[in-house]
Parts: structure tokens; C-alpha cells; sequence
């Protein structure tokens, strides 16, 4: 911002003996008019100092920042706050690729919402024989129980996921007995989720009986809050940016 004491600072400058001690209206117009465009220099000097580092640019250059480090893939999103998206550049700055881990963590940060990941190589995500949290058929005696073949509670292995029945947790990435392949080295299924849109369905509306002030559920609304600012593209973007080079990912998106 502009220095409005420039004027001052440039009469402490000169030699007190050259003036008197009463009001000196020529020299402080002098000086004013010297100190106006000194104050603008000086304010664009901060402004220029403030954009060179990530964390104390605002506006147009948070934008510049970002298409210099990432191109166009990462720009600002519809209606976005200098904090956020400088939040969001600092990350991906910094955001590490080509594991699994790394894909779980960039498609949580994208979307709020964790993935689902599977190899069919790995036999972490598939059924197998004798595990004790997998089995060929039936399950532990514990809520809640799972069956395969026969319809049973017991089975070889004695495991909680038998062939054809779903993982015990949603959202996870554990395999529900399902076969594994080696047919499939270096590919990946992914299930990604889209983010959550917000419900108005418990908001009242004029005329309605359950607003007031400091209380109920009255609240002005539109339709862009039940609008995400992810898009397929992006999801795909993200999964394309992070995966190991090499690697074939499969990307099922859904709500």
C-alpha cells in the first residue's frame, strides 16, 4: 500500500536550517507532489515482493503460479478463494506419485471421498485359500457373517469373504472373494466416487413454519450449491497425473 507519510519522510530529509518553523505551504505542495509517485513505486514494490513467494500471492498471480509449475491442468475452480486454491497448489506441489498410496491420497484430496482399488495380481484385493480373513466358503461366527457356496457359516478357511459376496466395508479396497488374475500385471481397477453434493431437501422454504431467527432450517440457496466443481475430467486428469508410468489404470466413476 502507499506510503502517505512520504511527504514527511522527505522534509526530515532536507536541512532544517534552509526553512522556518512556521507553516511552509510551497514546500509541503513540493513534496507532496515529489512523494505521491515515490509512495506508488513503493507500493508496487511490496506488491511485487508480496508475488514472488506461493504463500503471499493473491489474485491473477496465484493463477500465473500455477499454469508455470502445471500447465493447464490445475486451474482455479468456479468461484474459488485465493486461500483455497493456494492451499491446493502447495499440495500438489509437493504431492507424491506413482504408488498406491499416492492414489488413494490424490483422489481423497480431489473428491473428499477415498476410492476403491484393486489389482487383480495382488492378492491383497481377491480371495484366497486359508486366510484368515478370506476363505473359499463361509465365514467367522461373528455379525457380520458371510456365506459362499452352500450357504454356510462355516467353510474351508473359515474366513469372512467367500467367492461372489460383497467386501464387509464399504469404500475399502479389500476384495470380496473375487478371483485374482496374473493375466492383468500392471493394471489397476479404480472406483472413484464424486464428491458429495449438498441436499436442500431440509430446507424450508417462504410460507414454511420451520425458520426463525437463529434457528431452523430457513436459508437462501441455489442451484449451484448442489453443482460440483469436479468433473469427470478432472478425476480422470488426476489419475492420468499420478499413476506410474507403465501402468494401465481402469476408472469406474460414480455418485
Amino acid at each position: 500500500m502507499a506510503d502517505p507519510n512520504m511527504p514527511i519522510r522527505l522534509r526530515g530529509l532536507l536541512p532544517a536550517s534552509w526553512f522556518s518553523d512556521g507553516p511552509t505551504p510551497v514546500l509541503d505542495t513540493v513534496l507532496a507532489g515529489l512523494g505521491a509517485p515515490l509512495a506508488w513505486a513503493y507500493s508496487l514494490y511490496a506488491f511485487v515482493l508480496a508475488q514472488a513467494r506461493l504463500r503471499t500471492s493473491s489474485g491473477v498471480f496465484l493463477d500465473l503460479f500455477a499454469l508455470d509449475f502445471f500447465g493447464t491442468r490445475f486451474p482455479r475452480r468456479p468461484a474459488e478463494s485465493d486461500p483455497n486454491y493456494e492451499a491446493r497448489i502447495e499440495a500438489e506441489l509437493v504431492r507424491p506419485r506413482a504408488t498406491r498410496a499416492a492414489m488413494m491420497q490424490a483422489l481423497t484430496d480431489l473428491t473428499g471421498r477415498p476410492p476403491v482399488l484393486r489389482e487383480l495380481w495382488n492378492t491383497a484385493d481377491v480371495g484366497a485359500y486359508n486366510t484368515p480373513t478370506r476363505a473359499y466358503a463361509g465365514g467367522l461366527a461373528v455379525a457380520p457373517r458371510v456365506t459362499g457356496y452352500g450357504i454356510s457359516i462355516g467353510g474351508y478357511g473359515r474366513g469372512r469373504i467367500g467367492y461372489g459376496v460383497r467386501s464387509q466395508a464399504a469404500g475399502t479396497s479389500a476384495g470380496a472373494g473375487r478371483y485374482g488374475s496374473l493375466s492383468f500385471p500392471n493394471q489397476v481397477f479404480i472406483t472413484a466416487y464424486r464428491p458429495q453434493r449438498i441436499s436442500l431437501r431440509y430446507r424450508s422454504g417462504y410460507g414454511a413454519p420451520r425458520g426463525g431467527y437463529g434457528r431452523g432450517r430457513l436459508a437462501y440457496t441455489s442451484l449451484s450449491e448442489t453443482e460440483s466443481a469436479v468433473s469427470d475430467a478432472d478425476i480422470l486428469a488426476t489419475v492420468a497425473a499420478t499413476k506410474a508410468e507403465g501402468i494401465t489404470a481402469w476408472v469406474r466413476i460414480t455418485d
